[in-house]
């Protein structure tokens, strides 16, 4: 009897000791569980934040990118523009000596329509970015 009742002691000791142990491993798992939770919400944070950055620079150089196409179009249409003039005035030059009068009218004409450009409020305007609308 004495035997068993010392089995008895050692088996309720250690039952109560397995049962703590049992309790300090659900304890651990909480925290393990909270731990991952946490983990996971600073992943989730970190690639939100990741892909706003990634969205704000894919912004910046699209916004970049379309201003340079649109000065390389506007260097385009400045040479064309230039190139045009000239004709303009090389072909009236050839007719000069032979139609004065053909000369003298569409002289007048390329005149008046540079002007017309020239008093443009547009052109008038001091450069402000923003400011002109085309």
């Amino acid at each position: 009897m004495e035997d068993q009742s010392g089995i008895i002691t050692e088996l309720t000791t250690e039952f109560a000791n397995l049962k703590v142990q049992l309790e300090n491993v659900k304890t651990s798992k909480a925290e393990l569980v909270k731990t991952a939770r946490q983990l996971k919400d600073s992943l989730e944070s970190l690639q939100q934040s990741s892909s706003a950055k990634g969205y704000e620079r894919m912004k910046t150089n699209f916004i970049n990118t379309s201003l340079k196409v649109k000065a390389n179009h506007i260097a385009f249409l400045g040479e064309n523009l230039d190139k045009t003039i000239k004709e303009v005035k090389h072909e009236l030059l050839q007719i000069a000596p032979n139609d004065k009068e053909t000369y003298i009218t569409y002289k007048n004409k390329v005149y008046e329509l540079l002007n017309v450009w020239l008093k443009d409020e547009t052109w008038s305007r001091q450069a402000r970015p923003g400011e002109d609308t085309p």
